[in-house]
């Protein structure tokens, strides 16, 4: 759908929830259901990953679901607007991907002062 030559496969991830995003809202679908489950989910989650991952360096191809949420939310909001094509979604939603890719190393040497890299 666009040229994306990046390896991160968060990127990939949150680009396609910003799509995903969009296409529920020409749907015409309701996020007011999900709100309170996403937000109930995401209040008592671990951060970004397992901490023991990313405290050792290893990380999953998923971000954190607040993360996911946000992309969502904000490929429905672009939608919204006339005229949102693919590269202007995936545009807004960069913030989000350096937002996440920030915190996961802001947290991951927080959590290395913390957490033991052994067998988990």
């Amino acid at each position: 759908m666009f040229n994306n030559d990046s390896h991160d496969p968060w990127v990939h991830e949150l680009h396609a929830d910003a799509l995903a995003g969009c296409a529920f809202a020409r749907a015409g679908f309701s996020f007011e259901p999900l709100r309170t489950l996403v937000e109930r989910r995401i209040s008592g989650s671990l951060p970004i990953v397992n901490e023991w991952n990313l405290a050792c360096g290893v990380e999953g191809t998923h971000p954190h679901i607040a993360w996911t949420w946000e992309a969502v939310q904000k490929g429905a909001e672009v939608c919204a607007e006339r005229g949102a094509t693919v590269p202007i979604i995936v545009e807004a939603v960069e913030p989000t991907v350096r937002n996440a890719r920030a915190t996961a190393v802001r947290e991951r040497e927080w959590l290395k002062q913390s957490v033991p890299c052994g067998p988990p």
